[in-house]
C-alpha cells in the first residue's frame, strides 16, 4: 500500500510540474518547448526518487544528478554562440529582450531548461516529507517565471493556473492516507476544485489594467551604428530620374529611408544605438507620435540602392527580416548584416534583398492645424537645439515670419518663402553646413550655390529658420510618389526621381507634419488660403488637393488607427477576488462555529461529539458502530493522551446515569483533546483547522 501510494505521489508531483513548465512554454510557439519542458520536468522527477530509493543519500544524489543537469546544458548550450557561463548568466536579459514569441534557440531554451530540472530534482529529494510542499511550491515557481517572462500572456484566462489548483487540491485530499474514505475525500476535493476554478474564472473576466511587464526592467541589447548619411545620396539619385531603386506592394505613400534630428553646423546626424525589432514596442515612443496614427504594412525589394537602410512607412513595429535593427526614437531601420548583403571594397549595396515591414505613422487632420500648437516638453528639446547662427541668417529667418501668429501659421510662412526663394537642381552643390545654407538664402543670384540647390538645401533651410523660430523639426530623407505612382494599385516602383528630403514639424495631438518647401509642385497653399486656416474656416479642396495628399498633413492610405483601451484601477479585481476567498472563509468558520456552540449547548454529550469533530480532523475517522469506549482507546493510542478516556466517560454518565447524577467538569479534557488531535496534522494543514468543512461529512 505504502508503494502505492508513493507511486502515485510521484504521478502528481510530475503533473504539477508538467502544468507549470508549460507556463514557460507559452512563451515559445510550437511543440517542440513544451515538449522539452515537460521532460526537463519528468525525467530529473522520476531518476532522482529512483537512486533515493537503492538507499543513495540525498547530498550524494543531489551532487551527482545536478552535475550530469550541469553537463547537459552545456552540451544543448555548445552552438549558442557564446561561452557557457555567458549563455546561462545572461540567460534572463536574453529572454526578456527577444521578441515573443521566443525564437527556438539554444540560447534561450538553456536557461528554462536548466531551471526546470533543478526545481524537478528538489522536489525528487523533499517529496517523502508529511506536508507535500514542494512539488506545489515548485510548480508555482515555474507558473510564476512563465508569467513574467510572458507579461500574462501566456495564460490569459487562468486555464493552467486552474488546472495546477485543482491538481494541487486532488493531491492533498485524495493522497492523504490519514483522512476520510477515498470517496468522501474525492467529492472534498472536487468541491474546493471547483470553487477555486470558478474565482480564477470569474477574476479573468474582470478588466485589468497594462500588466507587469519585466522587460522594462531590463536594458535590450544595442547595436552601434556608423553610417554614412544619405542626405549625399540625394543627387545621384535625382540626377537619374528613370533609375529603379525600390519595387514596393502595398500602399502607394511615402517612405522614410532615414530620419535626422541632430543638427551641429555642419551636417545632420541621428541616434547611433540601435535595438532588436520588437524589442522596443509602439507604446514606449508613443510621446512622439501623434493621437491619430496609421498602420500599414509594405513589401520593399531593394533593387539598386547603397546602404544598409530600410526604408520604411513610419515607425517600425514588425519586419520579417531577423537581423533589422532599429532606432527607438526616430524609427530607422537598419540591417547590420544579412545574406541579402554584398560587399565589394567598401561600398555596400542591399541588391535583391526583399523584406515586409508594418509601420505607424502620423495622421494628422488637416482642419486641426490653424489652431494647432506647438508643445514645450522635455523630450523635444533636441528637435529645437541649433548652434549659433550668423547673424543675417537669424535675422533671414525672424524676418520671414513677421506676419504669422500662429505656430502652423509661421511653419507655413517658411514654406512658401523657400519655395518662391529658390529653384530645385539635382546638379547643385550639396552640403547642409551653415555656410552653405547662408550662400543657399542670401547670396546674391549668379553666386555658385545661391538660390538653387537639392532637397538637401531645402530640407536643411527650412528645419534652421523653423527651429530659430520655436518650431520643433526634423528632417526626413526618402522617397514620395508622385502623381504617376499614385495611380498605380497595389504598389508602385521608386526611382531616382522620387528620391527627396522633406521636413516635419511637431505639432500637439497631431504629431509629425511633413512640408514640402521645394518648387518641385505648386506652392501648397497661397495667402488666401493661409488667411482662412487663420481664421479656422475652410477654405476647401483647392487645384492643388491631389499634390497635397502626399505633402503636408495627409497621408495617401489612412487606416484605423491602433487603439489600445485598458481599464485602469487594477485594485478593484484584486479587491474582488480577495474579498470573495475572505467571504467563503468567513463562511466556514461560521458554520464551524455555530457548530461547535450547538455542541457545547448539550453539556458533556455535546462535548463529546465536539471531541469527535476533533478526531475527524485528525484523520481518525469515527465509525457509527463503535461505542464510546472503543473511540477513545483508539484516539487515546494514537494521541497520547488519556484525556479522551475521560471525555468518553463523562459523556456516556451525562446520557445513560439515572437521572440527578452529578456530571464532572469536561472542559479541561475537551481542550487537551483538540490540542493533541492539532498537533497530529501537519503544519501546513492546522491554518485550516478552523475552517475545514469536512466534519460535516457523513
Amino acid at each position: 500500500m505504502r508503494t502505492t501510494s508513493g507511486t502515485w505521489t510521484i504521478v502528481w508531483a510530475g503533473a504539477l510540474l508538467v502544468l507549470g513548465g508549460l507556463s514557460l512554454a507559452t512563451a515559445w510557439s510550437g511543440p517542440v518547448p513544451a515538449l522539452c519542458l515537460a521532460g526537463a520536468a519528468v525525467v530529473p522527477l522520476a531518476i532522482g526518487r529512483a537512486v533515493l530509493r537503492l538507499g543513495i543519500s540525498a547530498w550524494a544524489t543531489a551532487a551527482v544528478l545536478v552535475s550530469l543537469l550541469v553537463l547537459g546544458a552545456y552540451v544543448l548550450a555548445a552552438d549558442a554562440g557564446s561561452s557557457f557561463s555567458d549563455t546561462v548568466t545572461d540567460a534572463v536579459p536574453r529572454l526578456l529582450t527577444t521578441a515573443r514569441p521566443l525564437p527556438v534557440r539554444a540560447d534561450l531554451l538553456v536557461g528554462p531548461l536548466l531551471l526546470t530540472a533543478l526545481v524537478s530534482l528538489l522536489v525528487a529529494i523533499r517529496l517523502t516529507s508529511d506536508r507535500r510542499v514542494a512539488p506545489v511550491v515548485g510548480a508555482l515557481v515555474l507558473y510564476v517565471a512563465g508569467t513574467l517572462l510572458t507579461a500574462g500572456e501566456g495564460d490569459p484566462r487562468g486555464l493552467l493556473a486552474s488546472l495546477l489548483v485543482a491538481c494541487t487540491l486532488l493531491g492533498w485530499v485524495v493522497l492523504d492516507e490519514h483522512r476520510h474514505r477515498t470517496a468522501r475525500r474525492t467529492a472534498l476535493a472536487a468541491v474546493l476544485a471547483l470553487s477555486a476554478t470558478g474565482l480564477l474564472a470569474a477574476s479573468t473576466t474582470l478588466a485589468w489594467s497594462r500588466p507587469f511587464e519585466p522587460r522594462t526592467l531590463v536594458d535590450p541589447p544595442t547595436v552601434d551604428v556608423v553610417a554614412s548619411n544619405p542626405l549625399a545620396h540625394l543627387g545621384a539619385w535625382t540626377s537619374d530620374p528613370d533609375r529603379l531603386l525600390l519595387e514596393v506592394a502595398g500602399p502607394v505613400q511615402p517612405l522614410r529611408l532615414v530620419t535626422l534630428d541632430t543638427y551641429d553646423g555642419a551636417g545632420w546626424t541621428t541616434g547611433t544605438r540601435y535595438q532588436p525589432v520588437g524589442e522596443v514596442t509602439y507604446d514606449d515612443s508613443r510621446p512622439l507620435l501623434g493621437t491619430s496614427p496609421r498602420t500599414s504594412t509594405v513589401r520593399v525589394e531593394m533593387v539598386d540602392i547603397e546602404g544598409r537602410w530600410l526604408p520604411s512607412p513610419g515607425w517600425p513595429t514588425a519586419v520579417s527580416d531577423p537581423d533589422a535593427v532599429v532606432e527607438p526614437t526616430s524609427g530607422n531601420l537598419y540591417l547590420p548584416s544579412s545574406d541579402g548583403i554584398v560587399r565589394t571594397g567598401t561600398s555596400t549595396s542591399t541588391r535583391d534583398l526583399t523584406y515586409s515591414v508594418t509601420a505607424v505613422a502620423d495622421s494628422p487632420d488637416e482642419r486641426r492645424l490653424a489652431s494647432a500648437t506647438v508643445p514645450s516638453r522635455a523630450d523635444l528639446a533636441p528637435y529645437l537645439a541649433l548652434p549659433p547662427l550668423p547673424q543675417p541668417l537669424a535675422a533671414f529667418a525672424e524676418r520671414s515670419v513677421t506676419d504669422a501668429v500662429t505656430p502652423y501659421d509661421r511653419a507655413v510662412a517658411i514654406e512658401t518663402l523657400l519655395h518662391d526663394r529658390a529653384r530645385l537642381s539635382p546638379t547643385a552643390v550639396s552640403g547642409s553646413q551653415l555656410w552653405r545654407i547662408g550662400t543657399f538664402l542670401l547670396a546674391e543670384r549668379g553666386t555658385p550655390g545661391a538660390r538653387v540647390g537639392t532637397a538637401e538645401q531645402f530640407a536643411t533651410s527650412f528645419a534652421i529658420m523653423a527651429r530659430h523660430n520655436g518650431l520643433p523639426t526634423r528632417v526626413v530623407v526618402g522617397f514620395r510618389p508622385d502623381a504617376d505612382a499614385r495611380a498605380g494599385a497595389g504598389g508602385w516602383s521608386v526611382r531616382g526621381r522620387h528620391a527627396t528630403a522633406w521636413p516635419e514639424v511637431y505639432f500637439d495631438e497631431l504629431g509629425w507634419v511633413p512640408f514640402t518647401p521645394t518648387d518641385e509642385r505648386p506652392p501648397q497653399r497661397s495667402d488666401e488660403e493661409t488667411i482662412k486656416r487663420g481664421r479656422g474656416e475652410d477654405p476647401g479642396p483647392g487645384p492643388d488637393a491631389d499634390d497635397r495628399e502626399s505633402g503636408t498633413g495627409k497621408v495617401d492610405d489612412p487606416a484605423t488607427p491602433p487603439t489600445s483601451e485598458r481599464t485602469d484601477g487594477p485594485v478593484v479585481p484584486a479587491a474582488l477576488v480577495v474579498g470573495a476567498l475572505l467571504a467563503i472563509l468567513a463562511l466556514l468558520l461560521a458554520a464551524r462555529r455555530i457548530r461547535s456552540w450547538r455542541h457545547l449547548r448539550d453539556g458533556a454529550v455535546g462535548a463529546w461529539a465536539e471531541g469527535r469533530d476533533a478526531l475527524r480532523l485528525a484523520g481518525m475517522p469515527v465509525a457509527a458502530h463503535q461505542t464510546a469506549d472503543q473511540v477513545a482507546t483508539m484516539a487515546g493510542e494514537r494521541l497520547g493522551t488519556d484525556a479522551v478516556h475521560v471525555l468518553a466517560a463523562e459523556a456516556q454518565r451525562a446520557a445513560f446515569a439515572p437521572p440527578g447524577t452529578t456530571v464532572g467538569e469536561v472542559m479541561p479534557a475537551l481542550h487537551d483533546v483538540r490540542r493533541c488531535a492539532r498537533r497530529a496534522v501537519p503544519g501546513w494543514r492546522r491554518w485550516w483547522w478552523r475552517f475545514d468543512p469536512s466534519v460535516f461529512l457523513r
